[in-house]
């Protein structure tokens, strides 16, 4: 379907074009759907594949959780190597 749209806009140079738009709501369409059957088929198989779940999961994450600096029993801040650099 995408090959169809990026096909369909080389012959008419115009993404206004109604067999454009045509061509692009049909591709939109089809990644939902592929998107949604990847996602159901992840959620499936959780028991079997932990891994591929969390996998996922983390890549939609909008952000890195750092872990902030820590403290050890003695209220010594403990810093890593990285941060001495």
């Amino acid at each position: 379907m995408i090959k169809r749209k990026y096909k369909v806009y080389r012959k008419y140079k115009d993404s206004k074009h109604p067999a454009y738009i045509r061509a692009d709501k049909k591709a939109h369409k089809e990644i939902r759907r592929a998107k949604y059957n990847f996602e159901r088929k992840l959620a499936d198989n959780i028991k079997k594949d932990t891994k591929s779940f969390y996998a996922y999961v983390r890549s939609k994450a909008k952000a890195k959780i750092n872990v902030g600096p820590l403290v050890n029993n003695d209220g010594e801040v403990i810093c890593l190597a990285e941060d001495n650099v």
